[in-house]
């Protein structure tokens, strides 16, 4: 595996046994073991809910009012989020004054406002899972080098938008039997280190995962030796 900015050191101490018992050879092993990595970081990598994006924000709803003739009609509207700051202006009004004051494109009124703050919800509901989509390019990729890929959690929340925001390398004879798993899902006006804050995270949280299914099957293999060696003596 390449090397990472966390501690991999059980990870490599358990794969070096498992290497040793696997039927696999060791291109073969490297590659299932890093297309499990990216299926269970992709998993543990946080997603931010799009009922939190709404509740912070705003969401679109339906408005029914009723006219001076007593029909009642029907348009789309903002149901706005007030922000901790200042009650009377909302977070999301907030975050695009912010944004235009260095710009200066500000909206021309009310109807412009509107239009923008849609579209502000719209494109942080879509970013919801922008990380998980870091993790889609090296699953898909190292699946042609897995046989069985049974055991790998799945999870269909994450949507590649765009172009590929990962890659991966597998592991050959030729390469040293190194397999590389890349995450880039870095947003452009990103301030947060998400990527790192996040994404790292869920790689470690993968690693550990993995360590321990390596430790399960090797102390599986270990009671069915002792278990036939016994049945030898008796």
């Amino acid at each position: 595996m390449s090397t990472p900015a966390w501690d991999q050191s059980k990870f490599d101490e358990t794969l070096s046994r498992y290497l040793q018992e696997t039927s696999k050879s060791m291109p073969e092993a490297i590659n299932q073991k890093a297309y499990f990595i990216a299926r269970k970081a992709l998993w543990f990598t946080k997603k931010v809910e799009r009922s939190q994006i709404r509740g912070e924000l705003g969401r679109n709803v339906t408005i029914r009012r009723t006219t001076d003739t007593g029909r009642v009609v029907r348009r789309r509207g903002l149901e706005l989020a007030a922000s901790r700051a200042n009650e009377k202006i909302s977070l999301a009004k907030m975050i695009l004054a912010k944004r235009y004051r260095k710009s200066g494109d500000w909206p021309k009124d009310s109807t412009e406002w509107e239009k923008r703050i849609r579209a502000l919800i719209g494109v942080r509901e879509r970013s919801t899972s922008f990380l998980k989509s870091g993790w889609l390019q090296a699953i898909r990729f190292l699946a042609g080098f897995v046989t069985s890929k049974s055991g790998a959690p799945t999870d269909s929340s994450a949507v590649n938008y765009g172009s590929n925001k990962g890659s991966a390398i597998a592991a050959t004879e030729a390469n040293g039997s190194i397999a590389t798993i890349v995450n880039a899902a870095i947003a452009r006006h990103d301030k947060k280190n998400s990527l790192q804050k996040y994404g790292a995270k869920a790689l470690d949280l993968a690693f550990y995962d993995e360590t321990q299914s390596m430790i399960e099957y090797l102390d599986q293999k270990m009671a069915k030796g002792t278990l036939k060696a016994n049945a030898g003596l008796s």
